[in-house]
């Protein structure tokens, strides 16, 4: 067997990607992690003294990649534009390759990336730029709601959506009636919004 480290884990699992087909444009390398396995001992020695230990044992490695987006704004009046850089926030932000700590030794490299790699999570759609934009070279934009509309929902929902400020009280350990005006004030706001407040 012959043993991984972070540098290696990468170098397998980038290898893994790119022999698959699986190598996204718009993949970055993240970071290495490691994923450890940590266990307690503890033993009473002759003087009734007890010592506890740890031992801390890696189970594998995440190599992790973080998907971020490349846009070049289009020239204007001749003017020179720099690519900008984008980063993915929430799900679809990451994805991650589990590699061994160790593998077989195999007298080539694509079968050690074969057997070294154990796992994978995440994964995503590649981004697809419409026909029209792509001839353009003009922005597809997302019409918002005006702040009127925007208002009148607010509004309808609102009272579908408040809490119950003596459940909520109730739910808290709190007495609805006992006298704390700050907290009560901010419940009873939720409830009764129409009212004029100190």
């Amino acid at each position: 067997m012959q043993t991984i480290d972070n540098d290696a884990a990468r170098g397998i699992a980038d290898a893994f990607l790119q022999q698959h087909g699986l190598a996204r444009e718009d993949a970055q390398f993240y970071e290495v992690a490691a994923d450890a396995l940590t266990t307690m001992n503890q033993v009473t020695t002759a003087g009734d003294e007890r010592v506890v230990t740890f031992d801390e044992q890696i189970t594998n490695y995440q190599v992790i990649y973080s998907r971020i987006f490349v846009y070049t704004p289009s020239v204007s009046a001749g003017a020179v534009t720099q690519p900008v850089e984008f980063s993915v926030m929430g799900p679809g932000s990451k994805f991650k390759v589990y590699v061994a700590t160790q593998a077989p030794v195999s007298p080539s490299f694509a079968d050690c990336v074969d057997q070294a790699v154990i796992g994978g999570m995440g994964g995503y759609r590649r981004v697809q730029t419409p026909a029209q934009a792509a001839a353009t070279g003009e922005l597809e934009l997302v019409q918002m709601l005006p702040l009127p509309v925007i208002e009148k929902l607010f509004k309808h929902f609102e009272v579908f959506m408040a809490l119950d400020a003596s459940k909520t009280l109730r739910e808290l350990g709190l007495d609805p009636g006992q006298s704390d005006p700050p907290s009560r004030r901010r419940f009873e706001r939720i409830q009764n919004p129409a009212r004029t407040w100190p």
